[in-house]
This record gives C-alpha cells, sequence and structure tokens, in this order.
C-alpha cells in the first residue's frame, strides 16, 4: 500500500470475499507535491482518480514516465511491482486493494497470473466498478458489503480477462501523425460551444482516407468505432464539469452536445454505471 506519507485517508472500508480475503477500499486527498510507493504484497492496487490535471511521474523498474491526471482514469499496479510516484498539486485518488487469491478464483486456477502494470488509461468496466465501489463504501450497511464483494468479483473478473489477453498487435491503422489529428479534431468541437460532433466525414478527411478505409484503421489503432471513440470523450469532458463546476446537469448536457438532460443522464449511466448526480455527489461528499 502507499505510504503514510499520505496521510490518513478520509474514507477507508474493509470488506469481506471469503476464503479469508478481504478487499479494500481507501480514498486519499492531498494538496503537497510528494512521493510515495506501492507495492504489490499479494495484491493488485487499483488506482482511480477523482481530481484532474496533476502533473504525474512515475518510476518502475528503473524507467521514469510522466502524465497528467484526468478525472476517472485508472492506473494498476501489479502484485509483483513497487512504484515511486511524484505528484505534483492537490490530488484525490480512491483505490482498491484486491487480493490476487481473487484473480486466481476467475480465472479458475491456482496458479498467479501475470498482472501487467498500467499507468494513467481508461478502461470503461474497471472505471465503473472504482465509481461504484466508492458510493456502495461511504454506507455502513449490510447490504453495502454484499454489493462491494460482487464489485470486487466483477473486479478481479475484468483483471484475469487482461491477464488472459494478449495485447493485440495492430496491422493497418492509422499512422500516429493521422491519429493526432483527429484527436485534435475532435478536442477542437468538443471545446467550440455549439460545434457538436464531428461527422464520419470530417475525421476521413483529416485523416486523409475514404471513409471505409478510415473507419476500419481507427478501430485497429483505437480498438473503438470513431462513434464510440467521440462519445468517450464527450463523457470524459462531462465527468470534469461535473466534478469541478457547479453549472446544472441540463447545461452540462447541453455544452457536451446531447439533445437533452435525459438523453444525457441515461448515456452517462450506461457507459459509468451511475447517474451523472450520484457522480458528482460521490466526488463532493
Amino acid at each position: 500500500m502507499m505510504e503514510q506519507a499520505l496521510g490518513p485517508p478520509s474514507l477507508i472500508r474493509q470488506v469481506p470475499l471469503g476464503a479469508g480475503d478481504t478487499m479494500t477500499v481507501g480514498r486519499w486527498q492531498y494538496g503537497d507535491a510528494r512521493a510515495t510507493t506501492q507495492a504489490g504484497d499479494g495484491q493488485v492496487t487499483v488506482v482511480f482518480n477523482l481530481s484532474n490535471s496533476q502533473r504525474v511521474e512515475r518510476l518502475q523498474r528503473g524507467a521514469w514516465s510522466a502524465k497528467s491526471f484526468d478525472i476517472g482514469s485508472i492506473t494498476v499496479v501489479g502484485p509483483e511491482d513497487e512504484t515511486i510516484f511524484s505528484v505534483q498539486g492537490h490530488a484525490d485518488i480512491l483505490q482498491l486493494f484486491l487480493p490476487v487469491r481473487s484473480i486466481c478464483r476467475a480465472l479458475g486456477s491456482d496458479k498467479q497470473p501475470a498482472i501487467a502494470s498500467r499507468f494513467q488509461e481508461h478502461d470503461p468496466e474497471i472505471e465503473r466498478c472504482a465509481l461504484q465501489a466508492l458510493i456502495a463504501a461511504r454506507k455502513c450497511e449490510t447490504q453495502d458489503d454484499l454489493r462491494l464483494a460482487e464489485i470486487a468479483s466483477r473486479l478481479a473478473a475484468r483483471l484475469a480477462d487482461q491477464a488472459l489477453t494478449p495485447t493485440p498487435h495492430r496491422v493497418g491503422g492509422l499512422p500516429p501523425h493521422r491519429l493526432r489529428r483527429i484527436q485534435e479534431l475532435v478536442a477542437h468541437h468538443l471545446a467550440t460551444p455549439g460545434a457538436g460532433s464531428p461527422s464520419l466525414d470530417e475525421l476521413a478527411s483529416e485523416a486523409e482516407l475514404s471513409v471505409f478505409h478510415f473507419a476500419r484503421a481507427f478501430r485497429k489503432t483505437v480498438g473503438a468505432t470513431p462513434h464510440a471513440y467521440v462519445l468517450r470523450r464527450r463523457l470524459e469532458l462531462a465527468r470534469t464539469m461535473l466534478a469541478t463546476s457547479s453549472r446544472p446537469i441540463a447545461e452540462i448536457a447541453r455544452q457536451t452536445g446531447f439533445t437533452s438532460q435525459a438523453h444525457f443522464s441515461d448515456r452517462f449511466r450506461r457507459e459509468i454505471g451511475v447517474t451523472p448526480g450520484r457522480f458528482r455527489c460521490a466526488l463532493r461528499s
């Protein structure tokens, strides 16, 4: 677990999982630059970021890498890894400490799987598990322990699936410079009030490909269709606005390109697992 340099958690909850195992859910909020260490200790650590724009540097296996936090991003530290993080700025993080044995049970094997560490990525299922765990952990009722145990089971299944599925070698995808242009075009539309989402024709034209070849190459590169990618970016922007502003949900829905608050709430709940209102409440409590 992280060193106590973080100070006491604002939330801590231990949940029995059976066979003597427990999952620990903790939330830390802190404001000064500091270095912390995470070690596996027979557990996989999932870090769910609840704040935005911090500069984070990571030392792992002798190599430094750096990224900026964004709300909802996930870091996974495998049971065999030790990682040093240096965080600058206010941070608000949720951590789930999941026993490796629960992942073994999900795999139906006694052999410890290879859990690859990942730094500041997005995984919709892990994000849903983490956010739902945060909401359930704030309560202290028996049914919430059951809910948390179900979430732990889903999280273990997702990590087990990742351990079994090798990273695909993508052939025929977009070259990096064209992918950057697509990402910049999507970001420009999101930042321009009333611009809406770019059309498939616009995206293909920016990539200098036919619509058919662009759609195929984009999916090979990103692992999602252009429509799913744009929707994810819109929801990421909405998530940031919900967490960092007091704007009404209906206004956020309009600014992120949804036709109505009801449409926005439905898509948000389907993709993230909770309503926009519950998401905002969980981050602010």
